[in-house]
């Protein structure tokens, strides 16, 4: 026990520990440049020591209040007897004290009180908010500016100066920040994910300095990471903790190679965890050295992994017997006799019983994956035969029960219904928790109510599904029978639901879900055509005093449903005052719905508005973050207006094909929501002023569609070169535009200095553009992934392959 603590306040003091084992700035789910930050124990002081720490403090933490003030030693002089005070008096004490810092030098008691006032939540996105004698709240919007300071970046200000109690550091997407100032100040961190971070951000660099400060790491995130390089990878193979590795997620990091990874893996034996999806460079050299090197790997993701071969898996089988989670998904280079032979060798390999079969199957685009290699996998065994799955549960008690609780099956086009029914058979009653079957295809239509029992069967036993996807409704097998299954049988835990395109479901099978599964969050009926209003209404509690956990729904392409049924809808809607934590509804797609018309964004705006206390100075905000009004020609500029005046935070908003969406209507967008993220107006009548609007106020974009902009030229309502430079230079971050039949650009929209994110440009059917402009424009696009130039009459057949050429050979 920590010295200070007392008996009486230990039982509190465990109880707000474990609360705060996870102390989060904003919720995760916001595009903001959050963090989420952990303690998971920090180091033991003794009470003299941490007193010595406070009469030698630093001149950074006297901003926050006078050195030898009388109110400082005074509480100095009484903390002992502080920490036998229940942990929420001491919380208050903490709050109002103006020696708080100080009292957090003391023991971990009082280090928790002060951490929960300095880290409250929820935290001012806007303004600095100093409170009279208490430490200031401070801002969490990064500056944007690449060489910001401590002096200008809040967030870098708060970690500098807090940082030594960071264990665990994330980043939600998109995130900015300075490391360099940064890292220095993390001198106990034990994992971080840079995942978040902005693509170009994380440097070789950085990793370097990660290494000399933080000298306990176990655990490093480097997701789309693309300027961390081989030297990196060699400077961690040589890093003192690299033996100490449990965790590292190389996803997508396009520099990374045999000559960087294979020393990595070699140096990191005690490794667990590794994820090394879409590594293009990496070779079967590192799938061997995993093999030698890693016996401990619990949990391997080689997703699109073209390097990966039956002779890989093989290796994978003989070194690494203890793998429970597997990613195989997109792997072209493996067959159904490579699966068998893994399976076989595993098996031969394990001796503990408990290890056979796997927790975390995904295997989604895996031709490989048929009948007799999927229940191979899911049984650990591959001299399980179907002859077993047709006896009766109740006659067949030597069967195996397996402990598999996740299994992705996305697009698999080579299993049959018998896959299905042996799921059900092998699989442990109740243990599954999310399955993904969206677009899967059977070879057999005549067998699709086989399918459809199946499922039904499966839904029977497994109530613990937290997360179902059959998007495609499997092929025509998801039907009413599948939906009550799941209401009657999964309503207890059920968080997302996609039967996307579902055609054979109606309201009486949607009513039943959204009525009986309580947790559902996340509905996808896009595309049930059958279904009505009804099934919208049946989100909404029938009385006040019920409540709804539902925060997405998607009921694209459901021409059915009209205004009044979101009438009711939009009561889901609630305040989010500061963007941290949209608890209401934050999604609602509504494309190809054409009935809808301006009375639902008033309902929207309406909701949002009533919520709204009087007297308050600044307009309500929502928690709407995503909305989808695709083909819904009805609704008006004035309406979408009145609707974002109340959406600040909004971050993503699809008006293609809205005819009434004209130049002033999409800048008034811009203005109203500056952290867009994601924007579709293609086939609007707009041009160059919704560009350099859009240009001005969104610099956060990364998604980017303006398509189908060739209107006779009048006052700016067409797109030109000039619109197109002006959003190159604005929006820094984008990764994705389409600027398809915008008939008036030439090359000279892409002509400019500096390098560019951008990794998708879609230029289809433009005919100015030539073969040398889009070359040039690649050179400064070096992350580039995909450019469209199909249909664009001064770019040649042979001239569209050199450039598809230049853009995925330069790995």
């Amino acid at each position: 026990m920590f010295e200070g603590f007392s008996p009486s306040s230990s039982r509190a003091t465990s109880e707000m520990e474990e609360g705060l084992d996870r102390l989060a700035i904003g919720d995760g789910r916001c595009s903001d440049g959050f963090v989420t930050i952990t303690d998971n124990g920090m180091r033991k002081r003794s009470h003299s020591a941490a007193m010595s720490a406070q009469e030698s403090h630093s001149p950074a933490l006297d901003t926050l209040e006078p050195h030898g003030s009388k109110k400082q030693r005074i509480i100095g002089e009484n903390t002992p007897n502080l920490v036998s005070l229940p942990f929420e008096i001491l919380s208050l004490v903490a709050q109002y004290s103006a020696g708080s810092i100080h009292l957090a030098q003391t023991s971990r008691t009082l280090r928790l009180a002060v951490l929960r006032i300095l880290w409250a939540e929820p935290l001012p996105l806007l303004a600095a908010l100093p409170l009279p004698a208490a430490p200031p709240l401070l801002a969490l919007v990064p500056d944007t500016a690449t060489h910001s300071t401590a002096d200008t970046d809040p967030l870098a200000a708060h970690l500098t100066r807090y940082g030594h109690f960071v264990r665990t550091l994330a980043f939600p997407d998109p995130s900015s920040l300075n490391l360099a100032l940064v890292i220095p100040s993390l001198t106990n961190l034990v994992a971080v994910d840079f995942g978040g971070l902005e693509q170009f951000l994380v440097k070789d660099d950085h990793i370097l300095l990660l290494l000399d400060t933080c000298l306990h790491l176990q655990d490093l995130a480097l997701s789309d990471c693309v300027c961390v390089t081989d030297n990196a990878l060699l400077a961690l193979s040589h890093f003192d903790g690299a033996p100490m590795f449990r965790r590292l997620v190389l996803d997508r990091c396009c520099e990374m190679s045999d000559s960087g990874l294979v020393p990595l893996l070699e140096q990191t034996r005690n490794l667990m965890h590794l994820s090394l999806n879409l590594v293009p460079l990496a070779t079967a050299a590192v799938t061997r050295t995993v093999a030698l090197c890693c016996p401990k790997l619990e949990s391997l993701a080689l997703s699109d992994c073209d390097s990966l071969t039956d002779e890989s898996l093989s290796w994978i089988a003989q070194g690494c017997v203890k793998i429970e989670n597997l990613d195989l998904s997109e792997c072209m280079g493996i067959t159904e006799e490579g699966i068998m032979q893994f399976v076989s060798e595993l098996k031969a390999r394990r001796i503990d019983i408990s290890h056979h079969g796997f927790t975390k199957l995904v295997l989604g685009s895996t031709p490989a994956i048929t009948d007799r290699s999927l229940i191979a996998l899911v049984t650990g065994d591959p001299s399980r035969s179907f002859s077993e799955v047709t006896l009766s549960p109740t006659t067949s008690s030597k069967r195996t029960l397996l402990q598999l609780d996740t299994l992705n099956l996305s697009a698999a086009s080579n299993l049959t219904f018998r896959a299905m029914e042996a799921l059900g058979y092998y699989i442990s009653p109740h243990r599954l928790t999310t399955l993904n079957l969206n677009q899967t295809v059977f070879q057999d239509v005549t067998a699709i109510p086989a399918v459809t029992n199946a499922l039904v069967e499966l839904f029977k036993l497994q109530k613990n599904l937290e997360s179902v996807h059959m998007s495609g409704g499997v092929c025509g097998a998801v039907e009413d029978a599948v939906l009550t299954s799941i209401a009657e049988h999964c309503n207890a835990r059920l968080d997302t639901l996609d039967v996307s395109e579902a055609v054979n479901i109606t309201d009486a099978g949607a009513h039943r879900v959204a009525r009986e599964c309580i947790q559902l969050s996340n509905a996808n009926f896009k595309g049930c055509s059958n279904l009505t209003d009804l099934t919208v209404r049946s989100f909404v509690p029938e009385t006040e005093a019920g409540t709804s956990k539902l925060r997405s729904l998607n009921m694209g392409l459901c021409n059915k449903i009209t205004d009044a049924s979101i009438e009711l809808l939009a009561s889901l809607c609630t305040l989010d005052p500061t963007g941290t934590s949209p608890s209401g509804l934050h999604t609602i797609k509504l494309s190809g719905c054409f009935d809808i018309t301006d009375a639902t964004l008033h309902h929207l705006a309406s909701a949002i508005q009533r919520q709204h206390p009087p007297n308050q100075p600044h307009p309500a905000s929502g928690s709407l973050r995503l909305l989808c009004f695709s083909g819904c020609y009805k609704i008006t500029p004035l309406a979408l207006q009145t609707l974002t005046y109340h959406l600040p935070f909004l971050e993503s908003i699809n008006l293609y094909s809205c005819p009434s969406m004209n130049n002033a209507a999409i800048a008034q967008l811009a203005r109203a929501c500056p952290r867009l993220l994601s924007l579709v107006v293609s086939k609007c009548p707009a041009g160059d002023v919704a560009a350099q609007a859009i240009a001005r106020h969104c610099p956060r974009l990364h998604t980017l569609y303006l398509s189908f902009l060739s209107v006779p030229p009048a006052a700016g309502a067409h797109l030109t070169d000039m619109g197109v430079r002006a959003l190159l230079e604005g929006c820094r971050g984008l990764k994705l535009l389409d600027l398809s039949r915008c008939d008036a650009l030439s090359d000279e929209a892409f002509e400019g200095a500096g390098v560019l994110g951008l990794q998708v440009l879609i230029v289809r059917a433009c005919p100015r553009l030539t073969f040398d402009g889009m070359a040039a424009f690649a050179a400064r696009c070096r992350r580039m992934l995909t450019l469209d130039v199909i249909g664009c009459a001064g770019i040649g057949a042979g001239e569209r392959e050199q450039l598809r050429e230049i853009v995925e050979g330069r790995g």
